[in-house]
């Protein structure tokens, strides 16, 4: 049985993605959440369990999804401390929350995985690092990559460098709409009516997309674009001139410090 703490759009996008690709069934899946309504919503779409108390989906479940928001982590824990957990494992998508966090508030012998997935496993093309505890046995580190694989792609990378990937995947797909909005933009400002605007940009990210697909390398497909005085060059040659690659690092990294900093409030 698979307990999940927390039905919102995280999830609920997990219940999709293992009842989808047949690796549990509804009937083994509980979820808890504080709305009625979205119990109510969960259990009519995909026919889960569904229960208003944590303690319960503890109880019942061996492998327990901690699915809630950092800020409200630590109460939701406390609120089954004193529950049979022992042998239990916890799977934690809290952003910032270090093992360490759990450990200091059930014991040093928790079994837990630390996960950081992205929006992207709405549409199951998700990526998902994942961090095991010393205690998580192989076999039930596999099953945990199972379940998020039907999301997209797994990674398994070192506590330390889950604030990076907060920062770069975790926060990606967001740099990406971002560039998106600033295409749109742009061809709106060559006078292009808006719903044409989002249509060439869409269109112009899905194809790069599919290109991606045959040849990994982005700078190969660059440099195919890129005839020598043409008007490619003329705007790489802009974006060299201002930096573009390195604010775009730059970025990323005062996401990385953010994300180290969130980390330390929420241990505190």
């Amino acid at each position: 049985m698979m307990g999940i703490i927390g039905g919102g759009n995280m999830g609920e996008a997990i219940i999709a993605g293992v009842i989808e690709k047949g690796i549990m069934k509804p009937e083994e899946i509980l979820v808890s959440d504080i709305k009625e309504e979205r119990l109510n919503y969960l259990k009519e779409e995909y026919g889960v369990g569904v229960t208003k108390s944590n303690k319960e989906v503890v109880s019942v479940s061996t492998l327990i999804l901690l699915a809630v928001k950092p800020q409200d982590m630590r109460k939701v824990v406390l609120e089954f401390k004193d529950t049979s957990w022992k042998e239990k494992l916890f799977v934690s998508i809290a952003a910032g929350l270090k093992i360490s966090f759990f450990k200091n508030l059930l014991g040093p012998h928790l079994k837990i995985v630390r996960v950081m997935p992205n929006l992207c496993i709405k549409v199951k093309k998700g990526i998902t690092a994942i961090s095991p505890s010393p205690e998580v046995k192989r076999e039930e580190l596999e099953k945990v990559k199972t379940i998020f694989s039907s999301l997209g792609r797994v990674l398994e990378i070192g506590e330390d460098l889950m604030d990076g990937i907060t920062a770069f995947s975790g926060s990606g797909p967001a740099y990406v709409f971002y560039f998106l909005e600033a295409l749109e933009e742009s061809a709106r400002s060559l006078g292009f009516p808006s719903d044409v605007a989002r249509a060439l940009s869409r269109q112009l990210l899905e194809g790069s997309i599919e290109l991606l697909k045959k040849e990994e390398d982005p700078m190969k497909w660059r440099l195919r674009v890129t005839s020598p005085g043409g008007t490619t060059e003329k705007a790489i040659s802009y974006f060299e001139k201002k930096n573009l690659k390195k604010i775009i690092m730059e970025g990323i990294k005062e996401a990385m410090v953010r994300a180290r900093e969130l980390s330390q409030l929420l241990e505190s």
